[in-house]
């Protein structure tokens, strides 16, 4: 680069200028991008002024975008990116207009507009395919498997990885081989870290390590950060497999090269996986002490999601230690983290389906306008119905995180979804909103995404400290459903608010009273109490059904609506709804 910048010093010829501040600012992008952004401009500068070099200010402009990306100025480098575009089409150059399209992909995959960044990066590699760019491809299938990893969607980006290492192997790259073994491998890896099934779990576990060993032996010694990563995915593995010593050697390597690196997360994650080693190894001294440094690191750099699994493995081994009360002290924090990172995950999951829908109705609704302008109505309702379709899908996926967290009443969402709907009916309500009602009503808990298992599944009565944490799933469900345009997430954020209300004005979350609380609250109110007091819970034996009914009726205008509580008994003695659905 050096050589470069003299012969810069040394040019005046503008078109010779211009070729070396495009070399410039390509080369600084990732080290120095506040310089690569000065060379871009000096070339742009020069390019505007020369008709005949619109491709080179498009290429200036491409370079500035991707510099902005780096220094998080994400809206600008979208603009110069897409200015660069226009240009791109004019002159029907598709390697640059991938370029720019793919920045623009890179700049909302980090603002978080994930529906956006795929549809961008599946245009990327649409242009790729078409103009046979084989490393565009590749680049644009390693971003499409980040994208519905964030979806959560782990089959896909299985398959996305998957079809880019077929690719870079067929490419000879050896450094993106091994990126791409390397992606491949963590896709299984976090596969069979949720999968319940141990012989699916154990499959999956020697198949990441395959990938990882084979990533391993073909990485290039001098590349740090993927030796670190390689090493600490593998010590991972063996660390599952309970063989603390191999896992040892991998965490112990890891660390050598992070503390050269100066990466101080690294360290310290290094530094407490060696820990959970040595504690399988049954060196509790050792552990205690790494555990300490790690923790002190991890506090240090605010890393909560790290923290929460770092206290919960030194509670366990300062118990090992007989250390009972340091180890309740951490037990506890790990608690009080617990619901802090399960419903920031929660919201990130929430989002990313909700990106997800919205990219599929984006998708929709493009093709409902294409056959609307060719005057095919049929075909148009067909679509408008899918569009409905895909939108109460993403619900029921969302439903079902709830599931995932409270086993023990699994059924009870769809329970409370039906009769909900049946009351709404019974008075009166809109079959449009009953639709809705039918689903959002599943969401009614979803704010128990972010409230700890030792209370969520205690097997007993809740303690006054931890029934004020309990209340608060009202108020983390609606800010987890907040800013919705879809109607249905709407009244779904309506009603996980004020479900819990009562009617005399002495529920939670705000103590509303009579017709200040939604309709749809009251409704829901009256038969998720019902439903709960018909099942057995670990605290409680199933009350029968005239049992529960007296108690509603003895609970009208205090509790619930005396109008909502009429037609739920009208609903139950009618039978129109199996209190059974599953």
């Amino acid at each position: 680069m050096s050589d470069i910048a003299e012969q810069l010093v040394e040019t005046t010829e503008p078109d010779q200028r211009l070729t070396l501040l495009l070399q410039l600012a390509d080369s600084q992008i990732f080290s120095n991008p506040q310089q690569s952004i000065v060379y871009a401009k000096e070339a742009a500068s020069i390019a505007e002024q020369h008709p005949s070099q619109s491709l080179a200010l498009a290429r200036a402009w491409r370079l500035q975008a991707g510099a902005n990306v780096m220094l998080s100025e994400y809206e600008i480098a979208v603009q110069f990116a897409f200015a660069a575009e226009q240009i791109c089409m004019t002159h029907n150059d598709l390697g640059l207009l991938r370029e720019c399209i793919n920045v623009r992909g890179l700049a909302r995959l980090e603002q978080g507009k994930l529906a956006e960044a795929l549809q961008l990066f599946e245009s990327a590699l649409d242009i790729a395919e078409r103009d046979n760019n084989r490393a565009g491809q590749g680049s644009a299938l390693h971003n499409i498997a980040i994208i519905y990893k964030e979806f959560a969607d782990h089959e896909r980006a299985l398959e996305f990885n998957l079809r880019n290492l077929e690719l870079q192997r067929e490419l000879g790259n050896t450094r993106l081989v091994v990126l791409s073994l390397n992606s491949v491998g963590l896709a299984l890896l976090e596969e069979a870290e949720t999968n319940t099934d141990f012989a699916e779990q154990q499959k999956l576990l020697e198949q990441s390590h395959q990938y990882f060993t084979e990533a391993l032996e073909l990485h290039d010694p001098n590349d740090l950060q993927i030796k670190a990563a390689l090493h600490n995915n593998i010590g991972s593995v063996y660390l599952t497999w309970q063989q603390p010593q191999r896992a040892l050697d991998f965490f112990a390597t890891q660390l050598e090269i992070t503390r050269r690196l100066g990466n101080a997360r690294g360290i310290a994650g290094s530094i407490a996986d060696t820990a959970r080693a040595k504690m399988q190894l049954g060196h509790i001294d050792e552990a205690l002490l790494q555990f300490q440094e790690a923790q002190t690191m991890f506090e240090h750099l605010d890393l909560k999601d790290e923290l929460f699994k770092l206290h919960r493995d030194y509670s366990t081994a300062l118990e090992q230690a007989g250390q009972i009360a340091l180890a309740f002290e951490h037990f506890k924090q790990f608690h009080a983290l617990e619901s802090v990172v399960k419903s920031q995950s929660a919201q990130q999951h929430v989002h990313a389906i909700s990106a997800r829908f919205d990219l599929e109705k984006a998708q929709m609704e493009t093709e409902i306008q294409r056959l609307r302008s060719e005057e095919l109505e049929m075909l148009v309702q067909q679509r408008t119905s899918e569009v409905a379709a895909t939108q109460f899908e993403m619900l029921e996926r969302l439903a079902s995180a709830v599931e995932l967290r409270d086993f023990t009443t699994g059924k009870h969402v769809r329970r409370v979804s039906e009769y909900s709907a049946a009351v709404a009916a019974r008075l009166g309500v809109s079959s449009h909103e009953v639709h809705l009602l039918r689903s959002a009503a599943q969401l009614h808990d979803i704010g128990k995404i972010g409230i700890a298992d030792s209370i969520l599944q205690k097997p007993g009565q809740l303690s006054a400290s931890e029934w004020e944490i309990m209340k608060t799933h009202t108020e983390i469900g609606a800010m987890m459903l907040a800013d919705s345009q879809l109607p249905v997430l709407q009244m779904a954020r309506e009603i996980a608010i004020s479900h819990h209300e009562r009617f005399d004005g002495t529920g939670y979350p705000f103590g509303l009273t009579a017709q200040a609380i939604p309709l749809m609250g009251r409704i829901v109110a009256i038969v998720d109490v019902f439903d709960a007091l018909i099942s057995s819970r670990p605290y409680k034996a199933a009350w029968t059904r005239e049992a529960a009914i007296a108690e509603i009726q003895q609970s009208s205008g205090s509790h619930f609506d005396p109008m909502v509580v009429k037609a739920f008994i009208e609903v139950l003695h009618s039978e129109s709804v199996d209190m059974q659905v599953t």
